[in-house]
């Protein structure tokens, strides 16, 4: 293992910091504190990444940061980030449990796979995509709302609480319905299956329920392509029932037509008498 700010003073000396924009020391075998300070000739850094280390504790500070990846690290929340320019987030496998960001400008947000209880995002109110996936100790969300949200992805949260968030927009409001319902789905099968009481192929058809009513909130060329199939499948059916009528009609009528060519009459009474009378003629 690599001390992160020996690695960093090293290969980033004084004179060659002021010209960079975008530092990435992602899968260095780093481990420790790492501080990157605009004071110290980071004042041009856009873009930091720091991802696939061992790094514990991160001090930032740097007014023209945007992006910002810290997954898959060790940090447990010692980080210190001071930039209110930062638009995307992300510090996905980590060891976070409660969190309060303060980032207002912050647009894209990833914390999937962290040991969250509560994470507070009120200050955040220009989201337009959070994924909080495979958290099952979430249970508190603080969220303002946001016109721009188009992604909301908390499955496998166990919500209990959804505070500060009351959604007038319509793609919104059917973005956040199905996550709860997919995460709600998700507790109820998961308690019934340890009750004995689903079947693995009733488990085998939620999922592809939810998987469909996602795809079609979600995303729009799901919605096309649903409706022309199901215009498609509309048009079968009732082409395969004319079809059938008319059939049934020419059948009919061909019926009709072979009993009069062989001069047998569809009524069964009648043919029983015809047989009997030539049947007597015979005997005479």
């Amino acid at each position: 293992m690599v001390n992160a700010q020996d690695w960093l003073n090293q290969n980033y000396p004084n004179e060659t910091r002021e010209q960079l924009t975008e530092l990435d020391v992602s899968n260095k075998n780093l481990e420790g504190v790492l501080t990157v300070w605009d004071t110290w000739g980071f004042a041009n850094i856009q873009k930091l990444n720091i991802s696939f280390n061992k790094i514990t504790s991160l001090d930032f500070r740097g007014k023209l940061l945007e992006i910002l990846d810290l997954s898959n690290n060790h940090f447990n929340g010692g980080f210190l980030i001071s930039g209110s320019s930062i638009k995307k987030f992300n510090f996905s496998f980590n060891n976070i449990n409660n969190y309060e960001i303060i980032l207002p400008s912050l647009t894209h947000l990833d914390c999937s796979s962290n040991p969250l209880i509560n994470l507070n995002l009120l200050s955040s109110k220009n989201l337009v995509e959070l994924k909080c996936l495979n958290v099952p100790t979430l249970s508190n969300l603080s969220l303002n709302y946001s016109p721009s949200l188009k992604y909301f992805d908390c499955l496998g949260a166990k919500l209990v609480g959804l505070d500060s968030f009351s959604p007038s927009s319509t793609t919104s409001t059917e973005t956040m319905t199905v996550s709860t319902a997919a995460t709600s789905l998700a507790t109820n099968v998961s308690e019934k299956l340890n009750a004995g009481e689903v079947s693995g192929i009733a488990i085998g058809v939620a999922g592809v329920l939810v998987g469909i009513v996602t795809l079609w909130f979600t995303s729009d060329r799901f919605k096309t392509f649903a409706k022309k199939s199901l215009s498609f499948l509309f048009c079968c059916v009732v082409f395969q029932r004319l079809c059938r009528n008319r059939t049934a009609a020419t059948g009919s009528d061909m019926n009709l037509d072979i009993l009069d060519s062989v001069n047998i009459s569809p009524n069964p009474a009648i043919a029983v008498d015809n047989a009997s009378s030539e049947q007597l003629d015979y005997d005479k």
